[in-house]
């Protein structure tokens, strides 16, 4: 109940045959350890997996951020 989502940034979501690809940016490891512990409870997504993450520099703030991808299987 704590987490703050506002940590984490999606800059895009695809989706096709179900299958959907979610990427982004976070402050740290922990945020997207934690959305993806969310999208694993949601009862619209299964079969979530983390893709290799990786730290970057953002080039306006210059704070360093997390970018991940994020693989699942969507039902609705």
């Amino acid at each position: 109940p704590n987490w703050d989502p506002r940590r984490l940034w999606m800059t895009q979501y695809q989706e096709l045959d179900r299958v959907v690809r979610i990427a982004g940016q976070a402050r740290d490891g922990e945020d997207v350890s934690e959305f993806l512990r969310r999208l694993s409870l949601s009862d619209f997504f299964y079969e979530v997996r983390l893709l290799p993450a990786q730290k970057t520099v953002d080039p306006v703030t210059h704070l360093e951020l997390v970018r991940f991808e994020i693989s699942a299987k969507v039902r609705y």
